[in-house]
């Protein structure tokens, strides 16, 4: 019975009759013995069939058990997905596929070429349709960019998931606060309503990371160099706002109010691995999003951002208008959902003479 090939599009390469047919032939070899290599995952095989029996193969080699036609057929019957597989003409004709072992290494290779293939294309037709949706482009490209680093890993992260018992044993690093008990490494956001005091409030955070002292007059806040972005503002602007706390210099951080794109300031981080700290005022301006009330923008965005906190262990804090609509209710504040699925989230409260942030 000739296994039928699964496609997840029309015309999506490496899904056809020769991908199907090493398959069958690296089935065959396992079926005579053969250990599976470690980049061999269910998910590598593009037929629906294939999977089934993959998986049976390895648990059933898992438990010491070499198969042969009737241990894999009375499995499969066992589990009820022989049909799935098949049926038993489907693996008669695995079993009979290759006449030795011999050339197993080959097909590995090629059916992971193949499984790579799949994924380069899959990853690049999902980017062309997200550009086409008007996505942000920069954030469309970190997508891409760790889909393909999936794609080459063969398979790897086809497992889902983890068991709860192994994060339990694991000993974890304490928390790395830059300012006690309100900011840490990874993504966090500053969100309010516009002319509330957040520039002031990011700008207030500079000094005390760069100088090493308190943060809102009692958060105790190390010393950073700090990459400021200040993207809505001029150098004119900021000295008079330095000059006013009172600020006469400055140890290593640095402003920068033109806007890059994240792939810029990646590079530019890994270069000067100095600067734990990116404070960027604002998000808007950074992503170059028109419309605050995007969801799927601000997602976007906001992913590719938190995606060089957590590759490169520093803090990223980002400015964020509050949407418009007219909420005035600080619990409101923010990305909603977003906000409290994936980020710290720090809220001024507009009926606040002065900026007092607060955790989610």
């Amino acid at each position: 019975m000739a296994a039928k090939v699964t496609r997840a599009s029309p015309g999506m390469p490496y899904a056809d009759h020769t991908t199907a047919e090493y398959e069958r032939c690296l089935l065959g070899a396992y079926i005579m013995g053969a250990d599976i290599g470690e980049q061999v995952k269910k998910d590598v095989f593009a037929t629906g069939t294939h999977k089934v029996v993959f998986q049976v193969i390895k648990e059933l080699k898992a438990l010491g058990v070499e198969p042969d036609l009737i241990t894999l057929v009375a499995e499969l019957e066992k589990r009820k997905q022989l049909d799935a597989a098949g049926g038993y003409a489907g693996a008669a004709v695995l079993t009979n596929a290759i006449p030795s072992t011999a050339n197993k290494s080959f097909y590995e290779a090629e059916v992971l070429t193949a499984y790579r293939g799949r994924g380069a294309w899959r990853a690049a037709t999902t980017a062309k349709e997200a550009i086409e949706n008007r996505e942000v482009p920069d954030a469309v490209v970190t997508r891409l960019v760790a889909e393909l680093e999936t794609v080459t890993r063969n398979g790897e992260a086809a497992e889902c998931g983890i068991l709860f018992s192994d994060p339990l044993k694991k000993q974890f690093p304490p928390e790395d606060w830059l300012v006690e008990g309100l900011i840490t490494t990874g993504l966090s956001v500053l969100t309010g309503a516009s002319k509330i005091g957040k520039s002031w409030a990011a700008l207030q955070l500079v000094t005390a990371l760069d100088q090493g002292g308190c943060f809102l007059g009692s958060l105790r806040a190390r010393r950073y160099d700090v990459l400021y972005c200040a993207l809505e503002d001029t150098p004119k602007r900021i000295q008079g706002r330095v000059q006013k706390q009172g600020i006469e210099t400055f140890n290593g951080s640095r402003l920068e109010t033109k806007r890059r794109t994240p792939a810029d300031l990646r590079a530019f981080l890994k270069a000067n691995p100095q600067f734990r700290v990116v404070i960027i005022d604002t998000f808007q301006k950074m992503m170059g999003i028109n419309d605050v009330n995007d969801y799927s923008q601000t997602v976007s965005g906001m992913s590719a951002l938190k995606d060089i906190a957590d590759s490169l262990s520093i803090a990223v804090i980002v400015i964020h208008h509050n949407r418009k609509g007219g909420d005035t209710d600080g619990d409101h504040m923010g990305s909603g959902e977003y906000r409290d699925k994936r980020h710290g989230g720090h809220y001024p409260n507009h009926e606040a003479e002065a900026v007092r942030p607060h955790y989610r």
